[in-house]
């Protein structure tokens, strides 16, 4: 388990952080029973986001933060979206009978790359409180489900199918909104006995992971000599680099305290 002791020096707002990691890990780690998407950090990285996270919360009282699990889903890089413009081919005019014309059918937006930033603890936001139990209880379990959600994020003006792409490819939806839900049979490891601290409380929250992604934009047609169909062409026309764009990181982590 990866333990942060969080404390508020007297007299200042800063926080000292004095950070253990242990070797030993508590059975189930408050990661969901049965949800493959949620995985216990490395040694490394659990320590790297949980010292940024811990210094987020700013306690006012000594608390210990653990139990901290990263909810990744995967990306699709071959998601596609199919739009249509009003090309030239497409207007009225006059041409010889045999002349070679084409038709525009319309475009598509595909992924040429999916490019991960540097993987690094961003903002806690959507903080919600899940549960919460004092020492001595046995495992606690939600009474009700209790979701988070959030959706992607990209700075800049684009076009809708464009950025529709861009939210398809990073959470498998259009609106770009990812949601992620505990329920009561998820398991969270209770406080343990020879914790200094009488009480336990876990926690959801969203951080984001930055992507750059690149879209390709191509166009279709039909190719004509005459009334005499030809075949169909496919014709790139542009590519769209938009950097940093955030994808949501559901996230969840325990603190525990010492309350009178």
């Amino acid at each position: 388990m990866y333990k942060l002791t969080l404390t508020k020096l007297a007299g200042t707002a800063l926080l000292a952080l004095l950070v253990s990691i242990t070797a030993a890990a508590e059975a189930g780690q408050g990661a969901d029973s049965g949800a493959a998407e949620g995985i216990s950090a490395d040694a490394s990285r659990a320590a790297q986001y949980s010292a940024s996270y811990a210094a987020q919360l700013n306690s006012p009282v000594p608390m210990e933060f653990g139990n901290l699990v990263l909810y990744e889903s995967p990306v699709n890089e071959d998601a596609k979206v199919e739009f249509s413009e009003t090309k030239d081919s497409n207007l009225t005019s006059v041409r010889p009978p045999n002349a070679e014309r084409r038709v525009y059918i319309h475009s598509v937006y595909t992924i040429a790359r999916l490019q991960p930033g540097v993987r690094e603890p961003g903002e806690l936001s959507n903080h919600m409180q899940l549960l919460s139990a004092a020492k001595g209880a046995s495992a606690p379990k939600l009474d009700a489900d209790l979701s988070i959600s959030a959706a992607v994020q990209a700075d800049g003006v684009y076009d809708p199918h464009l950025l529709e792409l861009v939210r398809e490819s990073l959470t498998g939806n259009p609106d770009g909104v990812m949601t992620k839900t505990w329920t009561a049979a998820d398991e969270w490891p209770a406080i343990p006995e020879d914790s200094p601290h009488n009480s336990r409380s876990y926690y959801g929250a969203v951080d984001h992971e930055l992507y750059d992604v690149t879209v390709v934009q191509t166009d279709l047609y039909d190719q004509y000599i005459g009334t005499v169909y030809q075949g169909r062409s496919v014709e790139e026309t542009g590519r769209t680099v938009i950097h940093g764009v955030k994808k949501p990181l559901m996230v969840s982590f325990s603190l525990d305290a010492s309350i009178q």
